[in-house]
């Protein structure tokens, strides 16, 4: 048994496409160099998938996310947005462990549902299932 990270961009037209992983570790570390130009100046609905594999073949969806990438007039990703998004996320996630009743806490709490809001997006039915069955590989797309 194995996992497997897919991850998913829908263009302004509904149109799936694979992002591959090591694609998108490399738009992390050195966007200039890895553009996306098909993306330029857009915010662009993101989907990501941990899928579960028997001998290689996918069995399960254990986890899908949904986020929004934004990339410049260039096609660069804004890996330092999508960094702070992350962080926010990632916040809000401990803060019920976390959680030391003052005013500052509340405010910071405020800060981070607010800057993690911004990064994530609901998919309709039918986008659910289409990234369901690419993920699954029922379906093939193109790659980003």
């Amino acid at each position: 048994m194995g996992i497997s990270c897919r991850m998913f961009l829908f263009d302004q037209n509904d149109h799936l496409f694979h992002l591959a992983t090591t694609k998108f570790a490399r738009m992390l570390e050195d966007p200039a160099r890895h553009r996306l130009p098909g993306f330029s100046g857009q915010r662009v609905r993101a989907a990501e998938a941990l899928v579960e594999l028997h001998g290689r073949e996918p069995t399960r969806i254990l986890q899908t996310t949904f986020a929004i990438f934004s990339f410049n007039d260039e096609g660069c990703f804004d890996s330092q947005k999508f960094c702070k998004q992350q962080r926010a996320r990632a916040e809000l996630a401990i803060e019920p462990v976390m959680f030391v009743p003052d005013c500052k806490a509340n405010i910071v709490a405020a800060a981070s549902k607010f800057i993690a809001q911004g990064s994530r997006w609901t998919p309709s039915k039918e986008l659910a299932q289409i990234v369901h069955d690419a993920a699954m590989e029922r379906i093939r797309c193109p790659r980003a």
